[in-house]
């Protein structure tokens, strides 16, 4: 139901959003013919609509600077900040429910006014506090797009195409990408918080009831902790990405942010879902043990000792 962020990849990465960060197609398009025909900007062109994001319309391949193409950029920077508010709504909309004590459908997501009737019953400020500071980041992108499309808006007069323009709207660009990128960074942070405490002591007590040798045991447990240690890595990692994007002299600081969400890139593959089955395991095994009188598991030890041939006891061996 909250609709989280795909599995594999660190918050922000692989967008055309984060994408933007230390290059913008607008400072090409400065070095090149603004106001006549352009072999190289038709081949952009080209290149944009076969990676256009969904919902964007088909680029008219000119050659020529205008304002469909110079404002293009802002579809794939409003796909991604309305994947971060939807995600955003969902996650707050499922974290009501549960303090309110109400169950929720994929059809009740759908209804306009079920955000409101769940605040009429829990206050606002009973929501953990990562949820506002991803609010505030999502209305700083929205910001930053706003005053992106408002540059681009002046290249509806061509007389307005001029080098300045491109220097303000790869500027703009940036600028949108870099909050977009730090909203998706307070998502991931969230996402990793809701995760981080998954080794509690009824699951280690679940682990130590499981009917196998201790050195298997001992490992199961050893993975947890190794799961613990990637998400520990994923949080620091995400917390100076955001940092380095909030403070004055983010542009100079743009190779660290890309190192930092590669390696998270890594750490992140496929660890909600290994996490997931890793605490499920121990209490499936539980439900399935089969539990009998003290008297039946003596006699059950005996026929598989002297009785194996038998076929209860080669059921008992095989169950075993």
């Amino acid at each position: 139901i909250t609709g989280q962020a795909p599995e594999g990849k660190a918050a922000g990465s692989d967008t055309p959003a984060s994408a933007a960060l230390a290059n913008s197609f607008y400072d090409r398009l400065s070095a090149g013919n603004i106001r006549g025909y352009s072999p190289q900007l038709m081949s952009l062109q080209s290149a944009l609509n076969t990676r256009r994001p969904p919902g964007a319309p088909a680029l008219i391949e000119t050659g020529k600077l205008d304002h469909a193409t110079l404002s293009y950029p802002a579809h794939g920077l409003k796909y991604d900040l309305g994947n971060l508010e939807e995600r955003l709504r969902r996650a707050r909309i499922a974290e009501l429910a549960t303090l309110g004590g109400v169950q929720l459908t994929e059809r009740d997501m759908k209804d306009p006014g079920l955000e409101a009737r769940l605040l009429a019953k829990v206050p606002a400020d009973k929501l953990k506090k990562r949820f506002a500071a991803r609010a505030a980041g999502v209305e700083r992108a929205r910001a930053a797009l706003a005053a992106f499309e408002a540059a681009a808006a002046k290249s509806k007069d061509p007389s307005q195409i001029t080098k300045a323009l491109l220097v303000e709207l790869s500027g703009r660009q940036r600028e949108a990408a870099r909050w977009l990128t730090a909203a998706a960074l307070e998502e991931e942070l969230a996402r990793i918080e809701s995760e981080e405490g998954f080794l509690t002591a009824d699951l280690l007590a679940a682990i130590d009831a499981v009917p196998a040798p201790a050195p298997a045991r001992e490992s199961y447990k050893r993975r947890g902790e190794g799961y613990k240690a990637r998400l520990a890595g994923l949080k620091a990692n995400a917390q100076a990405s955001l940092d380095a994007l909030q403070s004055d002299a983010w542009q100079s600081r743009i190779a660290e942010i890309d190192r930092l969400m590669a390696e998270s890139q890594n750490l992140r593959r496929n660890i909600s879902r290994d996490i997931s089955d890793y605490r499920l395991v121990p209490f499936r095994v539980a439900e399935a043990v089969l539990k009998q009188p003290r008297w039946r598991e003596i006699l059950d030890d005996l026929l598989v000792k002297y009785a194996k041939g038998t076929s209860y006891g080669r059921e008992v061996a095989n169950r075993r």
